[in-house]
């Protein structure tokens, strides 16, 4: 007889396991099902029996609520509620049916609620409902129910959630003298259901008491509401001023109303006098003093006294005076004295801190601790430029970690010449050490000019360092300007060298990649010649000096391969794998345009004619005159063999390992049964291993060639194979 099995599954957004012939509870909105025929029939039909109302599930494979398929793929949980899914399933024994129901319990309160059409009786649907569970599942939902609604023992209501639907509260009455308290339509004895409102306070809603006038007058209570009216009637202008300070003393003004003192334009004013002190600002609110339509504000001192802007007393010290402007663009400060305008930083700094003056960028941001200034340290004689830390005086320059760095630009000012005749020079920028001069005694080495980018030292990780660039002027009709490294000129007073020019990368410390390249390039010129490069020594009344090329290899590289009766002299040069010669050879050409390759490698050959030993195995042995590495295998079979199987190995004594790609090489015809690799009278090239050490040998190392046939009918003849080692 046939049986039905459905196995089901949640696959998204969450998987929940396997369930084979049984129902499930565990679905929820959202959840992806999918549903499969464990055993194989010969026909299928799936019907979503039963879904919640309001439901759109169907089946993915057809779109609808029934499938033929043995796997109808998935539906989508849409509703909460149970989906009664039917297999009518038919084999060789016949058609039988089964049902199980897959359901979302509800949000509320969790119920298990049936499908439509499900029964309880003997013949259960689904496959797994007794009658005994489906009392358990009745007898469930009531008691979710009475824990909505009941407490306990003393049975009291209880109201987790807002309803707003009219008539909610009706027919309630409200009867405690103590609090708020609903009872029921028909209330029996001792059964009012209380809801009790606790008194507000400040640290939690709740019923709170109107203050009578005499409450608000008196100003004592801190847990009374007052009105409009009976606020009014305290705070008249009869309590003042004094008052106000007397009960506060704090004056403080309500969301953005302001307190304001209007001054008569006859000239009346406002003063604040006395020794004690006027403080404008807060904890984390802006302090405004503004002068309003044409007036202006002053800070005046008169005979002796002094305007003090004072800098907090907080852990940063700092004064920020702030020209700002609510419209368009931004304000000025201005500070304007009659000879000289000094900023002092503060002398109460501790020893071999910096006194700086420094400025933002040009939206005035300053880039966290260190910022771009003018700093002169007197310890070390020296006057910086550009981002300054907090550092001990005389540390290099730096950026705050993680922040964009600040740049240094001195620029001449740009000329524009209009009238007619030879134009104008920009202005020139020399950066220059000073001389070292003197007239009745010896003088010192003059101070050298470094151009230098600042290193990039992380701890586990960083960037690049800077580039140094150093480059002339473009020109649109004259020559470009020239770059130009000479060292000084020695006289003849003296026995000493001039200096040297070195270009030299950094040392490349670590794992990673190289040192940097030094490189000589002259620019592109698309319809002349580009230039040359010379390195050229200089003469002198004994030998000229020489041209040394030190280094692990020395490649003299042309860009593009010479051809036949093109070269007018002989030339050295390194093919790059762009003409016909071998890529990274050296080579010599003569004038007549003849190449002869210099550094051709040697080359050992071993070529093997292979007996024919039908059923059988041919082994060949061999060894490497040099040390040698295998370049290339070979393999011609002028007939191929065509029966049963014959198998190619090549073995390197030395490491044991195969020196092909594959250990054991069909060399079958590819006609054959069992297909090889090989075609008639045709050379084949066999792939060779990628290890490197199974294709090397040491003088003397044997490698040895196997071929083996299984079949007494074995049909190839001539068989060769030729190995070709690179002399190393």
């Amino acid at each position: 007889m046939a049986t039905a099995s459905i196995l089901s599954r949640v696959i998204a957004p969450v998987p929940k396991g396997d369930i084979t012939n049984a129902s499930r509870d565990d679905l929820a909105v959202s959840d992806v099902v999918e549903l499969e025929s464990v055993n194989v029939g010969t026909a299928y039909q799936w019907t979503i029996a039963f879904k919640p109302e309001g439901s759109i599930a169907v089946f993915s494979s057809s779109g609808t609520v029934n499938s033929n398929v043995q796997n109808p793929g998935t539906f989508t949980v849409d509703r909460e509620g149970p989906y009664l899914i039917r297999l009518q399933f038919t084999d060789g024994t016949g058609t039988t049916e089964q049902y199980v129901r897959l359901r979302a319990l509800t949000a509320t309160g969790s119920l298990k609620l049936i499908a439509a059409g499900e029964r309880y009786d003997a013949v259960s649907i689904p496959v797994d409902t007794t009658p005994s569970g489906w009392a358990d599942e009745q007898n469930y939902n009531l008691n979710q129910l009475l824990s909505l609604v009941g407490g306990g023992a003393d049975e009291q209501v209880k109201v987790t959630g807002a309803d707003t639907t009219p008539g909610f509260l009706s027919d309630k009455l409200i009867t405690a003298t103590t609090g708020v308290a609903f009872t029921t339509l028909n209330p029996g004895a001792d059964e009012d259901y209380r809801l009790d409102i606790d008194t507000a306070s400040t640290t939690g809603q709740g019923l709170i008491e109107i203050a009578t006038q005499a409450e608000v007058d008196a100003g004592a209570s801190t847990t009374l509401a007052v009105t409009p009216a009976t606020l009014a009637s305290a705070t008249t202008v009869a309590t003042s001023l004094q008052t106000a300070y007397d009960l506060g003393p704090t004056i403080t003004t309500a969301g953005a109303t302001d307190i304001a003192f209007t001054l008569s334009a006859a000239g009346g004013g406002f003063t604040v006098d006395g020794d004690g002190a006027v403080a404008f600002g807060g904890t984390t609110e802006v302090t405004s003093l503004s002068a309003f339509s044409a007036g202006g504000m002053t800070l005046q001192s008169r005979d002796t006294s002094l305007v003090w802007m004072q800098a907090n007393d907080g852990a940063d010290k700092t004064l920020t005076v702030k020209g700002t402007n609510s419209g368009a663009g931004a304000g000025h400060i201005q500070i304007e004295a009659g000879d000289e305008i000094q900023l002092v930083p503060g002398s109460a700094l501790a020893p071999g801190s910096y006194k700086k003056v420094t400025l933002p960028d040009s939206a005035g941001t300053f880039y966290g601790t260190p910022q771009f200034g003018v700093v002169y340290v007197p310890g070390f004689n020296s006057l910086l430029i550009g981002g300054s830390g907090n550092a001990a005086p005389g540390s290099p320059l730096s950026v705050a970690p993680g922040t964009t760095p600040n740049n240094i630009f001195m620029i001449t000012v740009g000329v524009d010449t209009n009238a007619a005749g030879a134009g104008s020079a920009t202005g020139a920028i020399e950066i220059s050490s000073g001389e070292a001069v003197s007239t009745a005694n010896d003088a010192g080495n003059s101070g050298s000019v470094s151009l230098k980018s600042g290193n990039s030292q992380g701890t586990t990780g960083g960037g690049n360092s800077g580039v140094v660039l150093v480059r002339s002027g473009e020109s649109s009709y004259g020559n470009s300007g020239g770059i130009q490294l000479v060292t000084g000129q020695v006289q003849a007073t003296s026995t000493g060298e001039t200096g040297s020019i070195e270009l030299t990368t950094g040392v490349k410390n670590g794992a990673g990649s190289n040192s940097g390249l030094i490189r000589l390039t002259t620019g592109n010129a698309p319809t002349t010649t580009s230039g040359n490069v010379e390195i050229v020594t200089g003469t002198g009344g004994a030998a000229r000096g020489r041209l040394e090329i030190d280094s692990g290899h020395t490649r003299i590289k042309e860009g593009v391969a010479p051809s036949a009766g093109v070269a007018t002299f002989g030339q050295v040069h390194v093919d790059d794998g762009s003409g016909s010669l071998v890529a990274g050879s050296l080579y010599y050409t003569d004038p007549s345009g003849a190449q002869t390759r210099l550094n051709a490698p040697s080359l050992d050959r071993h070529h093997i004619n292979i007996p024919e030993a039908p059923n059988n195995t041919v082994e060949y042995k061999g060894w490497a005159s040099y040390a040698c590495v295998l370049k290339k295998v070979k393999i011609l079979c002028v007939t191929a063999n065509t029966q049963g199987t014959l198998i190619l190995t090549i073995t390197n004594n030395a490491t044991g390992n195969t020196v092909l790609s594959t250990a054991n090489l069909n060399i079958n015809s590819t006609a054959a049964a069992t297909a090889g690799v090989l075609t008639n009278d045709t050379i084949y090239s066999a792939f060779l291993t990628g290890a490197a050490a199974d294709l090397a040998f040491a003088e003397d190392d044997r490698w040895t060639i196997s071929v083996a046939s299984n079949n007494p009918l074995m049909d190839a003849d001539s068989i060769y194979v030729d190995l070709t080692f690179e002399v190393t």
